[in-house]
């Protein structure tokens, strides 16, 4: 992991994870942890501030962590593999799998806990998106089902990207090629938005109020029926978040490149763009701190960059 100085552009801290990529990264609500899974299969947890390793499990999955979350009150994380399933356990150090999901058939590509923790989504290889149970068990580990499940039988299996909006109310999947598909919550009816644009959807994320929603370098307007307003860049988009005020959104493409938007405006000239450098490589995927003063990046390399940036921060 590293953290960078802006200004500098040199790394304060830097902890390389000997493995070849890292897939996921994502910040306990607090901004105090950082979680990181990667292609060993293992889930790694350090102190922000320090970079010290909280720990390092192994334990759960025997293949590529591809996506990891934070529960909303951070007493949990979830991990999704290439291993078909999904692990839900607490964030103390030493901490064992309390749930093991499984029902997938194939890899787990994206992962996302409902606004009160009591849910989690799933998107897939099998082209299946998948509502699951979270509570903790009172005692002994639980093996847990889908509670439900859709087939997204028109993208030849690849659910690449799924989302809780913030008032629950709700979920969205974005597939391989193109096509973005919103429900309510509990999954159950047609989609009541849909589209499709030729572009991956990586990741997809909502506004904090749950207004708009950003993904494959496109913008949405929720209630609107109008076509997404599409963001200029080189390079395809890899992933996309909001800064949580919502007033910026950030978007990484597969040139290393990471560039700043206010999401309101027209997408022609970024305000600010950050170039991680010639061993950056492609970014995975990327995330602000709760606080919006520093922004995270898993990349291909191996590499965790915790970008600390004051023109960004929260006003």
């Amino acid at each position: 992991m590293s953290v960078w100085d802006v200004a500098s552009e040199r790394p304060k801290l830097k902890f390389r994870i000997r493995t070849n990529a890292v897939h996921s990264v994502d910040f306990r609500p607090d901004g105090e942890r950082v979680v990181a899974g990667s292609s060993d299969g293992r889930v790694r947890v350090w102190k922000v501030d320090t970079g010290e390793e909280q720990f390092e499990r192994q334990r759960g999955h025997n293949s590529d962590v591809l996506c990891l979350a934070f529960s909303p009150d951070g007493q949990l994380v979830a991990s999704g593999s290439g291993d078909q399933t999904i692990v839900i356990r607490g964030t103390l150090a030493g901490s064992e799998p309390l749930i093991l999901c499984r029902g997938n058939r194939l890899t787990v590509y994206s992962i996302s806990f409902s606004p009160d923790g009591k849910r989690l989504v799933s998107g897939g290889e099998d082209g299946t998106v998948r509502l699951w149970d979270a509570t903790p068990p009172s005692f002994a580990p639980a093996i847990r089902t889908p509670l439900r499940t859709i087939d997204e039988q028109n993208d030849e299996g690849r659910v690449l990207s799924v989302a809780f909006n913030p008032n629950g109310e709700k979920i969205a999947a974005g597939t391989r090629i193109g096509f973005l598909n919103v429900w309510k919550s509990n999954l159950t009816g047609r989609p009541v938005r849909s589209s499709q644009k030729v572009v991956m959807y990586t990741s997809i994320h909502f506004s904090p109020d749950s207004r708009l929603l950003v993904g494959g370098g496109i913008r949405w307007d929720i209630d609107s029926r109008n076509e997404g307003s599409v963001f200029t860049g080189s390079g395809y988009v890899t992933a996309m978040a909001f800064r949580p005020d919502g007033n910026r959104v950030v978007a990484a493409s597969s040139d290393g490149i990471v560039r700043l938007w206010d999401p309101n405006e027209r997408f022609d000239n970024p305000l600010q763009t950050f170039q991680l450098g010639p061993t950056g490589g492609a970014i995975n995927q990327l995330i602000f701190t709760p606080d919006g003063r520093h922004l995270i990046t898993a990349n291909a390399n191996g590499t965790v960059y915790v970008l600390r940036l004051k023109e960004w921060s929260a006003k």
